[in-house]
């Protein structure tokens, strides 16, 4: 896992031709930005700006160090302070952060490459992006005939040389317009196949209502649940799920599941999302800081999905809306 992380960020340092303080200059500069996109600072305790950041490798690495942690279990939160999951204060302000700084980040790195292939700078584009598969749809562009271009550049961001910026961005972007469900339903599903073998979308709700088309290493994990004292998933299966039933009854019946795709946009205003009232890498209505339902979404809307975090949000989905 280390290896693959500190192939990206080389592979990021690649396309600045070797140059990192070019790199870090860029995201140092977008990651900074973030701080007027946080109108109430003054609530929270923790900050990724700043000097907490100081350059892209700071960014990478924090990321590197979280996930390093969630795999050895060192780490059993989001951070290395160990925020509990219901203070979404601190732990909003850490993932919008750096959910804003990556969207900055991007689009410099975008509009970077774009300049270096020769398109003009005037030239907008809008695209869909599949966080599952990491293939993205080029939907509109204002000049075709720098369409081959544009696609070339995205193919580059699309395939993760960045770190796999843009599927941080799409999950980030996805649960904070309050598509959480359709997100876990895709990160669950690939935990079910991962730790039993098991295709979510063969399972459905019987006459009984129990769940049906599970398979022999599902069924026992089940049955487990249900016989087992202090029953724990994660170490049994390294299933970050507790109630296996209870969620996957919650996301097979869910008629509002809708495919992992986010839209993103490449204009004059720069870079940013639009899957919902929430656009990542632009400026947001400061009283969403007040509302306990856009803290909630936004403290759990980093890709970076611990133990613990998929129960609390079943056990209390009513606080995300």
């Amino acid at each position: 896992m280390e290896t693959k992380v500190g192939m990206r960020i080389q592979s990021a340092y690649s396309k600045f031709g070797g140059d990192s303080a070019a790199l870090n200059n860029y995201m140092t500069n977008a990651v900074n930005e973030t701080q007027k996109y946080t109108p109430k600072a003054d609530i929270f305790k923790l900050s990724l700006t700043g000097s907490d950041i100081n350059s892209a490798m700071d960014v990478y690495r924090k990321t590197a160090e979280l996930r390093k942690g969630i795999a050895d279990g060192t780490i059993r939160r989001l951070d290395m302070q160990r925020i509990a999951a219901d203070d979404f204060e601190k732990r909003s302000e850490l993932s919008f952060n750096l959910l804003n700084g990556s969207t900055h980040a991007t689009g410099r790195w975008i509009s970077r490459m774009l300049k270096d292939a020769g398109v003009p700078e005037d030239v907008a584009f809008e695209f869909d992006y599949n966080r599952d598969t990491r293939e993205f749809v080029l939907t509109e562009i204002s000049d075709e005939r720098y369409r081959e271009d544009v696609q070339s550049v995205l193919a580059v961001v699309a395939r993760g040389d960045g770190g796999d910026s843009l599927g941080l961005i799409a999950y980030g972007s996805r649960v904070l317009n309050g598509f959480t469900s359709s997100v876990y339903y895709s990160s669950i599903g690939k935990h079910l196949k991962s730790c039993f073998g098991q295709d979510i979308s063969e399972l459905y709700i019987d006459e009984n209502g129990n769940i049906g088309g599970a398979n022999k290493n599902l069924q026992e994990a089940l049955a487990a649940e249900k016989n087992t004292k202090n029953f724990d998933a994660q170490e049994l299966y390294d299933f970050p799920v507790n109630q296996i039933e209870k969620m996957l009854k919650r996301l097979i019946t869910d008629e509002n599941i809708t495919p992992n795709i986010s839209h993103m946009v490449y204009d004059g205003e720069g870079f940013y999302t639009n899957d919902g009232d929430i656009h990542l890498g632009k400026e947001i209505d400061p009283a969403l800081f007040e509302d306990r339902g856009f803290l909630a979404k936004a403290s759990f809307a980093l890709l970076i999905v611990i133990k613990g975090d998929y129960d609390y949000w079943l056990n209390n989905e009513d606080l995300f809306c």
